[in-house]
Parts: C-alpha cells; sequence; structure tokens
C-alpha cells in the first residue's frame, strides 16, 4: 500500500466502495467500507490525494465501476464535466500506425469553451434545423457552426477518411435527436450539421462515426481504396460514383 497514489471514494449512505491506485493506474486494491471502517483504513493510508463524487446524488448508486471512473477522471484534467471523455481508443491503437490525424472541433473553432452548456437542433417551425443551447433554444449558434463549417470541409480534401462523433448536434452522421421547440419531444433523424456539410461536399469521402469503425470496415483495405481514389481525382479523373457511394455509406 506504501505505492499508493490515487485513492478514489464512490459514496454511499452506509457502505463506500474504495479502488487505490498506482501511479502508473494500475489497481492495487479493491474493497468495500463501511463508514466506521473507511475511517480507520484513511487513518492508516500512506498519504495520497483522495477523490470522491461531488454532486446530490452521489449515493444513489454505488458500486466499484463508479469508483474507478471517480479515479480515472481525476488522472485526467482534460475530461469532459459530464464524466465521459472522447478518446477512442481504436483510432489511437489501431489507426495510429497508418495514418496522420487531424483533430476538427466546430464548437471550439466557433469560441465555444470545452466546459460548455449542452446543444441539441431544434426543428422550428418552418421546419428549419437550428443549432441550440440546450437550456435556452433561444440562444443558437446555427449560423456560427455553419458558415464556419462550409468553410472548413473547403479545406478538407486531402483526407482519406473522416471519423466523427456520434450523437453529436454538429458531427454526427445519422439518428441524431431533433427536438420540438421548448420542450423535450424528440426524435432521432437528424443529422450534425457539420457531418451535413461534409458528406454534401466530399460525397466520396469514407466517414463513418467514433465507436463502430472497428466492426464496420477492414481499416488497410478502406484506407487503400480512398487513397487510390483521391489519386485519381487529384490525376483529373473523376472518382466513379458507384465506389463513392459504397465508400461513404455504412456497410
Amino acid at each position: 500500500m506504501e505505492n499508493v497514489t490515487l485513492t478514489g471514494i464512490d459514496l454511499g449512505k452506509h457502505a463506500f466502495h474504495i479502488p487505490c491506485q498506482h501511479k502508473s493506474g494500475n489497481a492495487l486494491l479493491r474493497k468495500k467500507f463501511t463508514r466506521t471502517k473507511l475511517m480507520q483504513f484513511l487513518a492508516t493510508c500512506p498519504s495520497s490525494v483522495v477523490v470522491m463524487e461531488a454532486c446530490a446524488g452521489a449515493h444513489f448508486k454505488k458500486d466499484f465501476v463508479d469508483a474507478e471512473a471517480i479515479c480515472e477522471a481525476a488522472s485526467r484534467p482534460s475530461m469532459r464535466f459530464d464524466g465521459g471523455h472522447k478518446r477512442l481508443a481504436f483510432a489511437v491503437n489501431e489507426l495510429a500506425p497508418f495514418v496522420r490525424f487531424e483533430p476538427v472541433c466546430p464548437e471550439m473553432a466557433i469560441g465555444l469553451p470545452t466546459l460548455r452548456p449542452a446543444l441539441r437542433l431544434v426543428k422550428q417551425e418552418n421546419e428549419d434545423i437550428h443549432l441550440c443551447f440546450s437550456k435556452d433554444c433561444r440562444q443558437e449558434v446555427t449560423q456560427q457552426i455553419s458558415a464556419w463549417s462550409a468553410e472548413r470541409v473547403k479545406s478538407l480534401h486531402h483526407l482519406y477518411g473522416y471519423i466523427l462523433c456520434a450523437k453529436s448536434p454538429s458531427c454526427g452522421m445519422e439518428r441524431v435527436r431533433v427536438y420540438e421547440p421548448d420542450t423535450n419531444n424528440n426524435r432521432k433523424a437528424g443529422m450534425g450539421l457539420f457531418a451535413e456539410k461534409l458528406q454534401a461536399k466530399m460525397p466520396w469521402l469514407p466517414i463513418e462515426e467514433d465507436g463502430r469503425l472497428h466492426v464496420r470496415y477492414c481499416v488497410k483495405t478502406l484506407l487503400g481504396a480512398s487513397a487510390r481514389c483521391m489519386s485519381s481525382t487529384r490525376c483529373g479523373t473523376r472518382p466513379d460514383s458507384r465506389t463513392a457511394y459504397r465508400f461513404s455509406q455504412p456497410l
């Protein structure tokens, strides 16, 4: 236990789940304590960083998974406020040896901060789709995102593929929730504003959402086909429309 550098506590009314981790992230201990036993345990622990949830409902659901997630959040200062992160293991571990990534984030590109209010697609009375803040649909960034997306896509014609963020109101490829004004009624029938511009301007580009890429495509075959397609375009040959369609549609 002398190597413990991080201790997570999943709060509960009577029981507490505790994972202790080495600085490398390896688990050294996973144990459930009562309130009294927890105080005794912490009193005998070596000095380490202790992290716990900070919300009114933290004690309603408790287990080791939550406790380990708390440790993960503490070890990643850039983790998003919703408790998740956007690290795609398949892209980092499997794709990285074959490609050079070029990160694109429409929300940050127009000046929104990393910790920002949630956005949603909202269908207006005239059937237009607007990108609005979830808590106040009167505030929107539709024009900013649309204008930026149109310009940004012009500079992406060198890409051999694109990984979009699923369910995102800016980057979701399909089944993005579209809400009715001033209500939570919605249908999974939309597409992100940036994703729409990207597909419209580059229909031949292989596109998939994160989390599905590893089960939908053979990576080397896909990238090779895309490279040949792009090479023929640069040589003045128009890519076959049927091939382009197969590239851009889910298999």
